[in-house]
C-alpha cells in the first residue's frame, strides 16, 4: 500500500522548532494500490493464455503487480479505449484490424503506452519501431525471451513511473520507489525494507544515494537512507519511520532536519 503524508502543523514556528530538536508528528492516509496495467491482444487464444501466464510468473518473480485485460481482437481494445494502460501486446497478424494498423491508431489514442508486438514473423515487427513499439516477441514466445523483453521494458517503465530496478538475491526485482521505507546496509549488502517485504543487494549505500537523489530520501546517519514520506515523528536523536525507530547521527542530524523541512515544502 502506498502511503501518503499528511503534515499536521503546530503554528508559525512549527519547523522553526523542529530545527531546535522539538518532537514532530503528522498523519499517515492509505493512497492508491498502484500497479501495472496491460492489455493483451490476441485472436489465437492458446497464445493468449500463455502470454498471461508469463505475465504472472514475471510478476511473481519482480514482485511487480499486473491487471491484464485480454482482448480478441483490436477493434475491441480501441473501441473503448482509456489511457490508463502501461503495456499493450499486440499480435500483427489478426482479423478486422491487424497489429501495425492498431498501433496506429492507439498511438492517436496514446502515445505513453509501451507496445511490445507479438508475431510469428520477425520482418514484420521491424515496421513496428515507426510507430515507437518498445520490443517484439517471436510466436512461439518463450518464457526465456519474454522474461528478456519485459525486463527491457520495465527498466523504461521504471523511468515513467517512478520504480527503481535492482538486481537483488531473488533475482531482478523493480520496486516502486513509494514503497521502499527505508534502505539498511549491512556489511556489503543493501537491504530495502518495505511494507511487504525484504529484498537484499549487493552494493554499497553510495550507489543507493545516487539512484535516489531528489527522490524524498534522507541518510540519518551512514547506514540508513530514509523515505521522507514514511518519517511518523522525531524526537532527540531518534527518527521514527513507518513503525521502526532508528538512530540519527550527531553529524548528520542538521542535514536531515533540513531536508525533510525542504521535502514538506515548509
Amino acid at each position: 500500500m502506498t502511503k501518503k503524508a499528511v503534515f499536521v502543523r503546530r503554528g508559525r514556528d512549527f519547523f522553526q522548532s523542529l530545527l531546535t530538536n522539538n518532537e514532530f508528528c503528522f498523519i499517515l492516509v492509505s493512497g492508491k494500490n498502484d500497479m501495472i496495467k496491460c492489455a493483451t491482444v490476441e485472436d489465437d487464444a492458446a497464445q493468449a493464455e500463455a502470454l498471461k501466464s508469463h505475465i504472472k510468473k514475471f510478476g511473481e518473480e519482480s514482485g511487480d503487480v499486473f491487471e491484464i485485460r485480454a482482448f480478441s481482437n483490436a477493434v475491441n481494445f480501441l473501441e473503448n479505449y482509456t489511457a490508463d494502460y502501461d503495456l499493450a501486446f499486440i499480435d500483427i497478424r489478426m482479423p478486422y484490424i491487424n497489429g501495425m494498423q492498431a498501433a496506429r491508431m492507439l498511438r492517436e489514442k496514446d502515445d505513453r503506452i509501451m507496445i511490445i508486438f507479438v508475431t510469428s514473423l520477425a520482418q514484420y515487427a521491424i515496421e513496428g519501431y515507426s510507430v515507437g513499439a518498445t520490443d517484439y516477441l517471436l510466436k512461439p514466445v518463450s518464457y526465456a525471451d519474454f522474461s528478456l523483453t519485459m525486463t527491457r521494458a520495465m527498466r523504461s517503465l521504471g523511468k515513467k513511473e517512478g520504480v527503481l530496478f535492482i538486481s537483488a538475491k531473488e533475482g531482478n526485482v523493480c520496486l516502486k520507489i513509494s514503497g521502499i521505507i527505508y534502505i539498511e546496509t549491512q556489511g556489503h549488502n543493501l537491504i530495502y525494507h518495505t511494507a511487504d517485504k525484504e529484498y537484499m543487494r549487493y552494493a554499497p549505500l553510495k550507489t543507493a544515494v545516487k539512484e535516489l537523489e531528489g527522490k524524498g530520501f534522507s541518510l540519518c546517519n551512514r547506514c540508513y537512507l530514509v523515505n521522507l514520506s514514511y518519517v511518523r515523528g522525531i524526537k532527540d536523536f531518534t527518527v521514527t519511520v513507518g513503525d521502526t525507530e532508528l538512530q540519527i547521527s550527531q553529524p548528520r542530524k542538521k542535514q536531515f532536519l533540513q531536508e525533510m523541512k525542504k521535502f514538506t515544502g515548509n
